[in-house]
């Protein structure tokens, strides 16, 4: 019978009372649906005759559905197979059961299941999951490593990440420890959560999720996931993707992401850096404003979309980008109102390459078109451009000499995000030919104050200033207002008007003397209007248009009789700054008076009126000034904000008065607000007649850098200063006093007692703008306010110091800055030299801080602090930790032995490590427990404020330790070896020593008749006797054997109550062993292998004098061989006399010299085979003597004078025959040839390489700076050299910064890009033999950019830059530098670069990828025989004959298609020589004979 698959219920079905027709025990359950046949009764009770009965067989032709044992009940673990019976027994109703697969359609049987959580789950595959739909109360079931969470959608094991990104809304640092201890709480194992869809991989079965609640519990009935179904308009909640300096992208669901540019986040919401202000998996909310379709370039291409975002919920920013619509809009000459012009977009200047000349930035501002234009229907905005030249009336000659201080300049006023409080005049909307273009705007105050003064005057007077445009109508002697453009000091200076107009100041008019860029008024001297459609125009600058009149009357009496108080009526403002206003007085009664009268800040309110100000940078959203104040610029809260140029000032009256050289100045004042104090004069010129305590209100002049405080302005005469900590006691806002006391503004504080006897500040009041400013004591446990002050000299370092006010100090130890769990290392940053821990002024060191020293807790921060104790005449010790905080003032407990802890160092020197982990508790470490290796420079490898961790090994504890408050000094002994810190807890034992075991061991003590070993890995301890040191005779075990040496033991004997064991080295017990340190018979063979692995360990070793300690050793080692000591006594004199004397010979040893630089010589010592025996002669013939000490320096001192004699001898022999010049081996020699030539860079190399062997690093210094001063300065090519070999040397045995600083002295007195070209080349050797060294890698990568940064336009440095990439295997980086290197350098240079490039591609790289470029040069530059050539000489190198064969028949015959290029006869000569030549070489007689045909064939048919 045929089945089919529509006859069973759809996947995901539920079907309700289904019967159980057969039960498999343990397996699962066979279930009849319900249907038109399920009235049968099926009552079987022999199970096992199930298949023949008629019932059943009726039973199978309805449908039916299987359950797994697995799926049939909800359980954590495997359901009883008795519960399963019990449950699903035959003839059972199940009430309900969900259809899971159809597969078997055949059989008519589908799967099922019938738990619970499976039938109301509303997810059984992945295809049920869609992206954006919100799944509610999904287990979680796993937490993995990186921060994500694993959970379980359905009930049939369906999962879903949710990353560690998507846990929280806004993105933060994976360490964050709070977020971390949330996550672990919030999504436990077990517990359930809310997750939304992201996105669903049906292939991979993978599915990825989200937490975030923004996303939860937005768009959740229409989410966007689908491009086709986006319209514009829509409103959505999305993820930010990445976040680049180009702009951000968005993501929703389903991979469905949209972008939105730099420019729109700036013009939309002030963004300056996206990267600043945006995080990855920020949650953000948006408006889509287009999703437009891409054409499909085939068929086969899948659609798709470009999605435009905008952050602009209400949809009101649309740009118009028409220029046509731009230009109806605006035109030249309009005013843009102030406070509508928003910074969209810096544009830095460029520098044209090969001039002197640059072309000047730009800022694109965005104007709304509410502004600008009167249609109501005109929605959006439009962008104009600011350039950089019209934002001042005129500029300093230095700052428009370079790109860099033009651009400073402009970067100090104007900040992207920000809109331009002032005014501005459009300057043109065309282009020189009159094409339409981005609107030119000006902020030039008075070319801005002529277009006004043009539009408000409908009659012109031949006295009034114009700013003309091509259409205006010119005459001779108008009077113009422009602004000058460029200066050709050929003609003289060119001013430019509205739309492009143009006019010249010629050099006999003064031309040269204009400023660049700088506003002038001028009058028009001359005109030609018949060429052309604009005018040429000669000009002469003026000053003014009319004559100034000086007017003059006699003094009034009334001045003499007017005192301060006195009422003075109306006064005129006439100009106005930061400080003060110029007004005249109105009242009749001062008529025909020389009076100056002027109205200071401190002495003025604000009246109604329209601002006037220079450009200044408000934040978009509401009208406050930007965080970056600038001095003497007024500000909202300026008191003459609202003042203006001819504005009346109401009731004024006099505050003082001064004469002066016969003229009156009156200081005025228009406040009518109440005195804060009568104790506090209004007008004050000496600040010591201030009272201190009484209450002032003063003007924000300025607010230090770094947060010290804050500049007011209290009177005329009188400054104050507000130190930061008595400005606030809230630390946000001192940490960001920018942002909260803004420049203009006024502030009420009580004067303080001037605590600065002398110097510069003396006159400056002090201030608080505190509430209380009673002096109170410092006690224990108080929470205060305090500024990090790094300038104060630290008080037990390493610690910080605090100021508090009333001029007291604070300090905070290292360990109380954080809680210990949380230390890092360096919290205070690198250590500081000896000169910088000096108590400082910080008056003029604001912002000449270096913040990479400080670290976290940087200078003028101001933080909250818990005193700790406070008696005493020092620094009061006070906590930064968060349990101090919270009331925890316990003193730290001591560790136990044993015990792991973390310390920071104190102090590393010659007597060891010092460390501290608490306040009171102090650590100290020997230096041969800082590590298990050798640590050349201890001091260096552990600064101090380094974060280490070490075992205490024990606790020196004074009585009363833990009582609280009570301050002891505990001192802790600890061990920093890594072994120590990870040694087995299990050591060895005595019993579990057994004889014939082999052990290792390290050498303890040496005594004449043995030597003690400690067993690896225990605390045991044995002897290896004299006789079982070696299987030879051994004279002394002392010159064998040192304290610390590494040996392989066997237990010889083991006596358990004497808690002894006796132990054996001699080798023929290790010869079967597989070792490293497996020695041959002897003590020499010993001997050999252990100095071995002395020269193994020096490898890890800085000591410069390692080699020759060693040699010196070895040496001692040998003599003592022929020497017989009686006593000990005798002995270790002997060895004592033998070592200094050795020391003395240390010069003589050599040194390592390859420094990376082919020095060309090799300083050798001679060494004679016969002094050993001299020295055993001599002993043979002293050995009569009595005193064996006295015998014994004898025989060192004649073997010294033999030595020497001997020497002599070979230096006169040297110089008779001339060998001392081919192999200078002392300074004389070499002093003598550099006499002889001094030019010669060799001998100086040489030179310097001598001193390397001697280890004198200083002197090789020094003769290579003779060398610059002796060789002549037309010799560049040998002081070049020199140079070389300083370099490598510093770059071996110098520190980063002389290795830089070489550099640069180098490539100031030589060609610099030589000069780098050779660093380069040495770093590149150096990573070659680095064996994958990160660091010197990346130090060669590094100067290899640089280089290339800094000779962008010369195509060598791209060049070794590409083959060092090649050769290093890095083929993709390479490319990439290929395709910068083609934008940097000029277009005639890229012929040559591509072929060399092509080149280093067949030695280094791929063939085909350098055929490839050869071809497109030839295509390119067909008529260029020698790139073909070069082309051909490589494919001959690497073998491809047939290929290089066919590059000529190519050329020679062009395949269809491309142009036949014709070559002169003198190129086809070339060319038929180079072919006939390779054919010669390569090939055989019949390719001789066609090169030869084809050439007779060319001759004849260039004849005809």
């Amino acid at each position: 019978m045929e089945r089919n698959p529509t006859d069973l219920p759809q996947v995901g079905a539920i079907i309700n009372n289904a019967r159980v027709v057969r039960l498999d025990a343990g397996v699962g359950a066979l279930l009849a649906l319900p249907g038109p046949e399920e009235s049968m009764d099926v009552d079987n009770e022999n199970e096992s005759e199930l298949y023949d009965d008629p019932i059943f067989k009726a039973a199978a032709r309805i449908k039916c559905a299987y359950v797994h044992i697995s799926k049939a009940m909800d359980s954590d673990n495997r359901t009883p197979d008795v519960v399963f019976a019990k449950t699903f027994s035959v003839n059972t109703i199940v009430p309900t059961l969900r259809i899971l697969s159809t597969s078997n359609w055949v059989d008519n049987v589908a799967s099922c299941a019938t738990a619970d959580s499976i039938v109301s789950s509303s997810v059984l595959t992945h295809m049920d999951l869609q992206p954006g739909a919100i799944y509610r109360a999904v287990p979680v079931i796993a937490n993995l490593e990186g921060g994500g969470v694993l959970v379980q959608l359905g009930g049939m094991g369906i999962k879903g990440l949710i990353p560690a990104s998507h846990i929280f809304d806004q993105a933060g640092s994976a360490d964050n420890a709070y977020r971390n201890k949330v996550r672990m709480e919030k999504y436990k194992v077990g517990k359930k959560v809310d997750v939304r869809c992201l996105v669903v991989n049906m292939m991979e079965k993978k599915c990825v999720l989200t937490a975030k609640k923004s996303l939860l519990s937005s768009d959740a009935e229409n989410p966007i996931n689908d491009y086709a179904t986006i319209t514009a308009g829509t409103i959505a909640t999305g993820f930010i993707s990445s976040v680049t300096k180009r702009g951000i992208a968005v993501t929703f669901y389903n991979n469905v992401y949209g972008k939105i540019s730099a420019r729109k986040l700036a013009e939309e919401v002030g963004v300056a850096d996206p990267t600043v202000d945006y995080k990855v998996g920020d949650v953000i909310k948006v408006r889509v404003q287009q999703c437009t379709k891409r054409t499909r370039r085939n068929d086969a291409e899948e659609d798709s979309y470009v999605l435009g975002l905008s952050l602009d919920i209400s949809g009101s920013s649309q740009v118009l980008e028409s220029n046509n619509i731009m230009n109806k809009i605006v035109s030249p000459g309009m005013i843009i109102p102030d406070k509508s012009m928003k910074i969209v977009e810096l544009v830095p200047s460029k520098k044209v390459e090969g001039r002197e000349e640059f072309i000047p930035g730009h800022v694109l501002v965005s104007v709304k078109a509410k502004y600008v234009s009167s249609d109501e229907s005109l929605k959006g905005s439009i962008t104009c451009k600011l350039p950089f030249e019209q934002i001042f009336d005129s500029y300093d000659k230095e700052a428009t000499e370079s790109c860099r201080s033009f651009d400073d300049l402009v970067m100090k006023v104007l900040q992207v995000g920000k809109k331009i409080a002032q005014e501005a005049v459009v300057l043109a909307t065309t282009n020189a030919k009159g094409f339409p273009v981005t609107p030119i705007v000006s902020l030039k105050p008075i070319l801005i104050e002529t277009a006004k003064s043009n539009a408000k005057s409908m009659k012109k007077s031949s006295r009034q200033v114009i700013l003309p445009a091509p259409q205006t109508a010119l005459y001779m002697g108008a009077y113009v207002q422009g602004y000058c453009a460029r200066i050709d000091n050929r003609y003289g200076a060119f001013i430019r008007f509205l739309d492009n107009l143009t006019a010249i100041v010629p050099k006999l008019k003064g031309g040269l003397d204009i400023g660049l860029y700088e506003t002038v008024l001028c009058k028009i001297v001359a005109m030609d209007v018949t060429n052309g459609k604009a005018p040429k125009i000669l000009l002469k600058r003026v000053t003014s248009t009319r004559r100034e009149v000086k007017v003059s009357g006699p003094v009034n009496t009334l001045v003499e009789k007017l005192k301060p108080g006195d009422s003075l009526g109306d006064v005129k403002v006439d100009s106005f700054n930061f400080a003060r206003a110029a007004v005249t007085l109105l009242d009749k009664k001062f008529s025909g008076c020389t009076i100056k009268a002027r109205i200071h800040v401190t002495m003025a309110e604000a009246m109604d009126g329209t601002p006037q100000s220079m450009p200044i940078l408000i934040d978009s959203d509401e009208d406050v000034p930007d965080n970056s104040q600038d001095e003497d610029k007024i500000t909202n809260y300026h008191p003459f904000h609202s003042w203006e140029v001819g504005g009346i000032v109401k009731d004024a009256h006099c505050v003082a008065i001064d004469v002066r050289d016969g003229i009156t100045y009156i200081e005025v004042s228009n406040r009518t607000d109440e005195r804060d104090d009568e104790d506090f004069p209004i007008f004050v010129e000496d600040p010591n007649n201030v009272k201190i305590g009484c209450t002032v209100s003063a003007i924000i002049t300025a607010v230090s850098k770094q947060n010290k405080g804050i500049w007011v302005q209290v009177s005329p005469g009188c400054t104050g200063f507000i130190s930061g900590v008595v400005v606030s006691s809230d630390e946000d806002v001192l940490n960001n006093m920018n942002k909260h006391f803004m420049i203009g503004g006024r502030i009420k504080c009580t004067v303080l007692p001037n605590q600065r006897k002398e110097g510069k500040f003396k006159q400056v009041i002090r201030l608080s703008a505190l509430e209380n400013t009673k002096t109170s004591k410092l006690t224990r446990g108080d929470i205060i306010v305090g500024r990090i002050n790094r300038s104060i000299k630290q008080t037990r370092a390493p610690a910080v110091m605090l100021e508090f006010p009333e001029g007291r100090i604070g300090r905070c130890d290292i360990t109380e800055l954080e809680e210990v769990d949380d230390w890092e290392n360096m919290p205070l940053g690198r250590a500081k030299s000896d000169g910088d821990e000096v108590e400082n002024d910080e008056d003029d060191q604001d912002g000449q801080r270096d913040q990479r020293t400080e670290g976290e807790y940087r200078h003028g921060l101001f933080v909250q602090c818990r005193i700790l104790s406070a008696g005493g005449s020092g620094p009061c010790e006070v906590s930064l930790r968060e349990s101090r905080l919270d009331g925890d003032l316990d003193v730290d407990e001591a560790p136990e032995e044993k015990e792991i802890v973390h310390a920071f160092v104190v102090n590393t020197n010659k007597k060891g490590c010092f460390l501290r982990l608490s306040r009171n508790i102090e650590g100290r470490v020997i230096l041969k427990e800082l590590s298990d290796s050798f640590l050349p420079d201890p001091a260096s490898m552990f600064p101090a404020g380094r974060l280490v961790v070490g075992k205490v090994k024990k606790v020196n504890s004074s009585k009363d330790s833990t009582k609280k408050g009570k301050k002891n000094k505990i001192m802790i002994d600890l061990d920093l070896r890594e072994s120590v810190l990870l040694e087995d807890q299990n050591k060895l034992s005595f019993d579990d020593i057994k004889e014939g075991e082999k052990h290792g061991g390290v050498v303890t003590r040496i005594e004449t008749y043995g030597v003690f070993v400690r067993l690896e890995n225990s605390e045991v301890s044995g002897l290896v006797h004299l006789s079982e040191c070696s299987d030879d005779y051994i004279k002394s075990l002392s010159a064998l054997y040192d304290p610390g040496d590494l040996v392989k033991v066997l237990v010889i004997k083991a006596d358990k109550e004497e808690k002894r064991i006796g132990l054996s080295m001699k080798a023929s017990h290790f010869e079967d062993d597989d070792s490293d340190d497996e020695s041959d018979d002897g003590s020499d063979a010993e001997m050999a292998d252990d100095s071995a692995k002395l020269v193994d360990d020096s490898d890890d070793s800085d000591d410069e004098n390692y080699v020759t300690k060693l040699a010196s050793k070895m040496h001692e080692m040998e003599n003592e061989d022929d020497i017989e000591d009686d006593s000990d006594s005798s002995s270790s004199s002997d060895d004592d006399t033998s070592a200094s004397d050795e020391d003395n010979d240390d010069g003589a040893q050599t040194m390592d010299t390859d420094v990376g630089f082919n020095w060309g010589t090799q300083v050798e010592t001679p060494v004679s085979d016969g002094d050993s025996d001299s020295s055993s002669d001599e002993s043979d013939s002293d050995n009569d003597s009595d005193d064996a000490k006295k015998g014994h320096r004898s025989r060192k001192k004649a073997t010294a004078k033999k030595q020497e004699e001997k020497e002599i001898a070979k230096m006169e022999q040297r110089l008779a025959d001339g060998t001392a010049d081919e192999n200078p081996e002392t300074t004389a020699d070499f002093e003598r040839l550099l006499a002889s030539d001094p030019n010669s860079s060799e001998y100086w190399i040489k030179f310097m390489a001598y001193h390397l062997s001697l280890a004198d690093i200083e002197s090789a210094r020094s003769i290579a700076n003779r060398a610059f001063e002796k060789i002549e300065f037309r010799q560049e090519g040998e002081k070049l050299n020199v140079w070389s070999a300083l370099i490598t040397l510093e770059s071996k045995y110098g520190t980063p910064k002389s290795f830089t600083e070489t550099i640069e002295r180098a490539s100031q007195h030589n060609n610099p890009k030589q000069v780098y070209l050779r660093v380069c080349e040495m770093l590149e050797k150096d990573a070659a033999n680095s064996n994958g060294d990160v660091a010197v890698i990346k130090s060669a990568d590094d100067m290899f950019s640089k280089m290339c940064k800094k000779f962008r336009s010369k195509k060598t440095v791209w060049i070794a830059h590409f083959r060092y990439l090649l050769k290093s295997g890095r083929h993709d980086e390479a490319h990439k530098l290929w395709k910068r290197s083609v934008k940097s350098l000029p277009d005639y240079k890229h012929v040559e670069t591509m072929s060399k490039f092509a080149q280093l591609e067949y030695e280094h790289g791929s063939a085909a990828r350098a055929r490839t470029i050869f071809d497109a040069l030839l295509d390119k530059n067909s008529k260029r025989m020698d790139l073909l050539f070069v082309y051909v000489d490589k494919e001959i190198k690497h073998g491809e004959v047939e290929v290089a064969r066919r590059l000529f028949e190519r050329t020679m015959n062009p395949p269809s298609g491309k142009k036949k290029f014709k070559f002169n006869d003198k190129q086809m000569k070339s060319l038929f020589k180079k072919w006939y030549r390779m054919e010669d070489e390569h090939g055989d007689e019949d390719s001789t004979m066609r090169v030869k045909l084809a050439a007779k064939e060319y001759v004849e048919r260039s004849s005809k």
